[in-house]
């Protein structure tokens, strides 16, 4: 996966709490989340884990975060990729990319 210089806010937030991360606002310096001895801060789209620059592709990875999870939280925003209406959106998503019309119909020739 490329990086995606994309990430929403809203996405990260979620997925981090998924994932079972604890997020804490730090005034004037973003967001600091923490699970074990692990430390992921973000500011301006910048992702440090543990003290060290780590890339957006890095974070989806770490996350279970796939390229087109992230363009479809695009779509169903306001609601969220993590709620039923979401996961039934992406669930469909992936449907169709994996049952493409043309090779239905392909198939169904033979």
């Amino acid at each position: 996966m490329k990086e995606t210089k994309t990430l929403d806010y809203k996405l990260v937030n979620e997925a981090f709490e998924r994932e079972g991360w604890v997020m804490y606002h730090q005034f004037m310096a973003g967001n600091r989340y923490e699970k074990g001895n692990d430390i992921v801060t973000w500011y301006f789209g910048r992702f440090m884990l543990n003290g060290k620059s780590v890339s957006e592709e890095f974070i989806c990875e770490m996350l279970h975060m796939d390229s087109r999870m992230i363009q479809v939280s695009g779509a169903v925003a306001p609601h969220s990729l993590f709620s039923n209406y979401g996961q039934a959106f992406l669930a469909g998503v992936r449907w169709a990319d994996e049952n493409p019309v043309n090779k239905q119909e392909q198939e169904s020739e033979k």
